[in-house]
This record gives C-alpha cells, structure tokens and sequence, in this order.
C-alpha cells in the first residue's frame, strides 16, 4: 500500500526554501554571527549540527 504524505504534516520539496521560514529566527540569528565571524576570519566557539526528520527544514534553512 503506499502512503500519501498528502496531508501529512511535512512535505518535503528537496531542499526548496519554503515561501517563509517560520520560527527559525534564533537558528538564523545564530548562523549569521557565525558565518559573519568567519568571513572577518575569526573562528567560531562551536560547531553547528542540524539533525531532525526527513521534511523538516534542515536544508533549507542551510540554503537561506
């Protein structure tokens, strides 16, 4: 039998930033120091992990 993710609560689209990126403002706020940090050529004080379920956002919040 297949599964429709129809009107599940994720549907992936392959890394395609959705039309607003809702309730990531911290994990925004907190790449931008980072990537501005290393940009000026300063080193970061951590390393950053994105884990979580297929369809939930991880790369398109790497690609915004």
């Amino acid at each position: 039998m297949a599964v429709s993710t129809e009107l599940g609560p994720f549907r992936p689209g392959i890394g395609k930033p959705p039309p607003y990126l809702a309730g990531r403002e911290e994990e925004r706020s907190l790449f931008r120091r980072y990537f501005d940090a290393l940009r000026r050529g300063e080193s970061v004080p951590a390393a950053i992990l994105l884990c979580g379920p297929r369809g939930n956002g991880k790369t398109a919040l790497l690609r915004w």
